[in-house]
């Protein structure tokens, strides 16, 4: 599990590299059509969203063990849900909506030292932990996930703006 995710991860970074690759500042922030997002501000929703994961993660990994906790429906569908391509549009919350206009460099600094952070966390602990601990979702606070399902649906929504960012890029006709 552990392994995975940072291969995950490592694919992750790459990825994002390879669809800014070639594009000018001027490319990275232009949208397909009105009302879709650029290459650059899936990038920054994609940081914008794990942050506040991050915060809610870290605490709980650190945190004294009570002993195995069963998977979560509700968590596992979201997991699901995340995975490309999207099956359904959602609305992001207006908190995680990103600007209009982006600095690239430092928005593609801020991506990697966030998920440098996720890196951190899946290195921090073992897999017992992450069956083990549970934390309230920043977003839905209704909703309890364990950590696995937490660093899955970080994961799964990175997967799926990375998907958005390259249809972006093909939309403004830039191959890649």
């Amino acid at each position: 599990m552990i392994e995975r995710w940072l291969s995950e991860i490592e694919a992750i970074r790459r990825d994002t590299r390879a669809v800014l690759e070639g594009l000018t500042p001027e490319q990275a922030n232009q949208q397909p059509e009105p009302g879709r997002w650029s290459v650059a501000q899936n990038l920054v929703h994609i940081t914008t969203t794990t942050k506040p994961y991050l915060d809610a993660m870290e605490p709980t990994v650190r945190a004294p063990s009570n002993g195995t906790v069963r998977r979560g429906l509700l968590a596992s569908l979201l997991v699901r849900s995340m995975e490309p391509p999207p099956r359904m549009r959602v609305k992001t919350l207006r908190r995680l909506e990103p600007p209009e206009t982006i600095d690239v460099v430092a928005a593609l600094q801020d991506f990697e030292a966030t998920h440098e952070r996720v890196a951190a966390l899946v290195r921090g602990a073992d897999e017992t932990t992450f069956r083990c601990q549970r934390f309230r979702s920043p977003f839905a606070s209704f909703m309890k996930l364990r950590l696995d399902q937490g660093v899955d649906v970080l994961l799964a929504h990175a997967r799926r703006h990375l998907w958005q960012a390259r249809q972006a890029r093909r939309a403004i006709g830039v191959p890649g």
